[in-house]
């Protein structure tokens, strides 16, 4: 079942090149969520991480095999943007770190809440201040490790690979109370 098929349909009033047009489009503005408390239970996912290149459709065949049931992927661990809540490929992630960053800035320190970007052993983020000068002197801490913008990026980017895969057996279930959620919707 596609997730987009089980949400009813609106009647929607657009303005296209200056006319009035009433279209019949998808409620998007209704949506369903899992419980937190399902979420987080243990016993209802295995965790897998996100080779390059895969889509969710890709995954969702591997482990169900079913790729339309990517959405279940995708909503189980709050993925709610296709592009952005995806890992991005290597070379999609080298081209977005030139981009943000600039050509040739890459590997320069990452600067964060106006800061030089430095973390403690622990991922910590920390500041050190002189106390006379007002400057930053956290380069002198002896723990402080310097991040620049391509380790910044690619640490965000490797928590995106982190996915929690739903238990096949409770697929059925979920089916069932999505497609019981929207007819409750629709009546």
């Amino acid at each position: 079942m596609p997730y987009f098929s089980s949400i009813p349909n609106i009647f929607y009033n657009f303005n296209i090149a200056g006319k009035p047009r009433l279209l019949i489009v998808k409620d998007i503005a209704l949506n369903i969520r899992f419980v937190k408390e399902i979420m987080n239970g243990i016993q209802f996912y295995d965790t897998y991480t996100i080779q390059d290149g895969e889509t969710p459709e890709f995954v969702a065949e591997k482990f169900y095999e079913n790729a339309p049931y990517h959405w279940i992927l995708m909503l189980y661990n709050q993925k709610f943007d296709y592009i952005s809540d995806w890992p991005k490929s290597d070379r999609e992630l080298a081209t977005y770190i030139t981009d943000v960053y600039g050509e040739g800035n890459e590997h320069n320190q990452h600067v964060i809440y106006g800061n030089p970007h430095y973390e403690d052993s622990d991922g910590n983020i920390f500041f050190k201040i002189d106390p006379e000068t007002g400057n930053d002197i956290s380069e002198t801490v002896p723990f402080a490790v310097k991040i620049s913008n391509w380790d910044y990026e690619m640490r965000l980017n490797e928590e995106k690979r982190k996915l929690k895969i739903v238990d096949t057996r409770i697929i059925p279930k979920i089916l069932e109370e999505f497609s019981a959620a929207f007819e409750v919707v629709n009546a």
